[in-house]
């Protein structure tokens, strides 16, 4: 009866305004795509929880079994035992659709099989109010509010209340009497062993709950740590972006100018921009392109020290901040040499692209002294060593192109003085 009136009530799952956490945090979160993939946090909690269950109901069968005729009477046994058999063989079951991957199913099983073992339970006895199972009617709320929030244990209770009532009403107002198994040997055992039983379901119960919060908690330290990744990293090469670059850099100022006075160190910004970029993701694809700058992003982190950052701005744009720089003279070093990483051979796809990179450096706070426009004056620098790279490019093709004129003209020269030789 009190299982009826709790699928009435619907309490199976949680209201409207849950079950859409409810389909999130269990159907998306411990789903698995087959039976043999390991259990997650959420699935392993569950598990955990019907397996406890059923070692409670099977030393419960196991010790009403072995009960001499002085504490329980065998009429009852033959009542009783079966009904527990049956349940721990449905927790069982519950478990194995659990390490199959039926979460859901495990979850109204287990949920459903106590609810109808207590209503059972309490029916066989005499029902309320003479039922020494009676106490027991706390444990479905509480089962309920542990499975599946909160919502539903209120569900629940309301639904206990109104089976209690329902019942109170068919057994006094119409004298219709139940049947009574309850052994008479020892009555104080039968309210100590059921009090006993009480006792173990709600510790279980707020083992559940506890094991759930510590889960949730848990997973939201982690979706916390995943969000502040997202916000700080690029999502292609997985280095900083610019938001955790301009921190780092504030940062970064912040202990130089502590340190200043003492060390003398100061910070180097570099601004790297590669040259021709464009016509790598022409010729060969953006997929190329993405390959190559995820390359190129991990030279630069193995390139530098350990307490350097390497961040994207975006596009082709790239930014490295190294502290304790001494002079202009190191951080001229420290620019030849990623220079010489970038422009290295790197094999993408059935291809090997040679990149050239155009670098701007600056230093605070002996060169700029406003942290707000140090990428500002590492850009600029940027660019001006670009101008500078293309017109030393320009010149070179000048070169070139007067040598390999002046080398023709000579050549000219020298056959018209054969030529005049012959004709003499």
């Amino acid at each position: 009866m009190l299982g009826l009136f709790l699928g009435f009530f619907q309490i199976s799952l949680p209201a409207s305004s849950d079950r859409g956490a409810y389909r999130k945090s269990h159907q998306t979160q411990i789903h698995r795509p087959h039976a043999g993939a390991d259990m997650n946090s959420h699935a392993a909690v569950l598990y955990q929880t019907i397996i406890a269950i059923d070692v409670t109901a099977t030393l419960f069968l196991f010790v009403f079994v072995m009960l001499g005729e002085e504490q329980i009477e065998t009429r009852a046994k033959l009542v009783f035992a079966p009904l527990v058999f049956v349940l721990c063989t449905i927790f069982t079951f519950a478990a194995i659709l659990c390490r199959r991957g039926q979460y859901n199913a495990a979850r109204l099983l287990t949920s459903w099989s106590a609810v109808f073992g207590i209503a059972a339970a309490i029916v066989l006895t005499g029902g309320a109010p003479r039922s020494v199972c009676l106490p027991l009617i706390v444990i479905p709320p509480i089962f309920f509010f542990c499975m599946f929030g909160g919502r539903a244990g209120m569900r629940a209770a309301f639904a206990v209340l109104a089976a209690i009532t329902v019942q109170l009403i068919i057994t006094e107002g119409f004298g219709i009497a139940l049947p009574n198994y309850e052994s008479t040997a020892n009555p104080a055992f039968n309210t100590a062993t059921v009090n006993l039983a009480n006792f173990a379901l709600v510790v279980l119960a707020m083992f559940i709950y506890e094991r759930a919060n510590a889960q949730l908690r848990r997973e939201r330290n982690i979706e916390r740590q995943r969000l502040a990744d997202l916000a700080n990293h690029d999502t292609l090469t997985g280095i900083a972006n610019g938001r955790y670059l301009r921190q780092v850099l504030d940062e970064a100022c912040e202990r130089v100018d502590r340190n200043y006075r003492k060390n003398h160190m100061q910070v180097g910004l570099l601004f790297i921009d590669f040259n021709d970029f464009k016509h790598i993701n022409d010729e060969f694809g953006h997929k190329a392109g993405d390959e190559l700058l995820c390359a190129i992003a991990t030279r630069l982190q193995y390139s530098t020290r350990h307490e350097d950052m390497v961040a994207r701005l975006g596009g082709d744009e790239f930014v490295v901040i190294s502290e304790r720089i001494r002079d202009r003279c190191e951080l001229d070093l420290f620019v030849e040499r990623l220079e010489q990483v970038i422009s290295a051979p790197l094999p993408i796809g059935n291809a090997i692209h040679t990149v050239r990179s155009s670098i701007g450096s600056v230093l605070y706070p002996t060169e700029v002294q406003d942290r707000g426009k140090l990428l500002e004056q590492a850009d600029r620098a940027m660019y001006d060593k670009k101008k500078r790279d293309k017109s030393l490019q320009a010149l070179a093709a000048e070169l070139r192109a007067w040598e390999t004129a002046e080398a023709r003209q000579s050549g000219q020269d020298g056959q018209d003085r054969r030529d005049w030789q012959a004709r003499a």
